[in-house]
């Protein structure tokens, strides 16, 4: 790929990125302290992103330098933290001995985290040795899919409902019971999507 050819591919995804942030080419300027024309010549592919200036751009948009090299409709992976427990402080507070491996995936937001499913009780859409990709939170709705913490760390996958306006944690598959959370179970996200990354 030619020099001029990277310049037009980094131009394309600049104004992708503020396109998908509601940016303007003025503001982004202001933001990074530099000239608005600088900006207009990398979009229109005459140059591209200076070495030092790279940093704060990832920075400013909140991406990593991949976002502007791969080819559009190409989007770069997001290394997803796979959890052995859930510390205390999570999500700020998470030692890396509470990490067992990563999963790199392209197509989920950044700021995901997974756990290892084990068993069956949320068959048949999430099976055993399935990956849960989870976002930390807990606005949760009756009807999402949950992450929950015991204080021990352990984590568990449930279907989060409410009845007669208090909560309880479901199974999707009918051989396990519904319970009702003590105080030492907290949610601390919602599963957005479930992946068998390799076989058991």
């Amino acid at each position: 790929m030619t020099k001029k050819e990277v310049s037009n591919i980094v131009g394309q995804n600049l104004q992708r990125l503020l396109n998908e942030r509601g940016i303007s080419q003025n503001k982004l300027a202001v933001m990074l302290g530099i000239q608005p024309p600088y900006i207009n010549s990398i979009i229109k592919g005459k140059r591209g992103i200076g070495k030092n200036l790279l940093p704060k751009f990832c920075n400013v948009l909140d991406v990593t330098a991949d976002a502007f090299y791969l080819p559009l409709g190409v989007k770069p992976a997001v290394s997803v933290p796979v959890l052995a427990r859930v510390p205390a402080g999570f999500p700020k507070d998470t030692p890396d001995e509470d990490i067992i491996e990563h999963l790199s995936l392209p197509t989920v937001p950044k700021g995901t985290f997974s756990v290892i499913i084990k068993g069956d009780s949320m068959m048949p859409e999430i099976r055993d040795g399935d990956y849960a990709l989870f976002l930390p939170t807990k606005d949760v709705k009756n009807g999402d899919i949950v992450i929950v913490a015991n204080e021990y760390g352990e984590a568990m996958v449930k279907r989060f409902r409410v009845k007669d306006g208090k909560p309880l944690l479901e199974s999707d598959n009918p051989e396990y019971p519904t319970f009702k959370p003590n105080k030492h179970y907290r949610i601390i996200g919602k599963v957005i999507k479930s992946v068998r990354v390799k076989e058991h």
